[in-house]
């Protein structure tokens, strides 16, 4: 059994996704000051607080989005169980809560 699901709350992934997180941060900035942006943008134009999209009746709830840099630096560093335990929905809403400069909603 893999260390991650020995431990419920998840908290060494978490710990290595912060790290991850943060290192992207660190050294491609301007790439997440764009992105940062942009989702601001998104958010403000698209959804309203709980996912529903403005003059519709779609509830769309994405949670989180992803730089296709960060993503790819965690498809690096993520065994496949860790990956796959971040796609579950605790880690999901963990994550989105965690950075919410990711978040698609304000509301998790």
């Amino acid at each position: 059994m893999n260390a991650i699901y020995m431990n419920e709350d998840n908290s060494a992934l978490k710990g290595k996704i912060k790290r991850i997180v943060e290192e992207y941060i660190k050294f491609l900035p301007e790439e997440y000051a764009a992105f940062k942006a942009g989702m601001k943008e998104k958010r403000d134009r698209t959804w309203n607080r709980t996912g529903k999209i403005e003059g519709t009746e779609v509830l769309d709830r994405p949670i989180h989005e992803i730089p296709e840099s960060l993503y790819g630096i965690m498809n690096l560093h993520l065994n496949d169980a860790e990956k796959e335990e971040f796609q579950s929905q605790v880690m999901t809403r963990w994550f989105a809560k965690s950075f919410p400069d990711f978040s698609v909603v304000e509301k998790v």
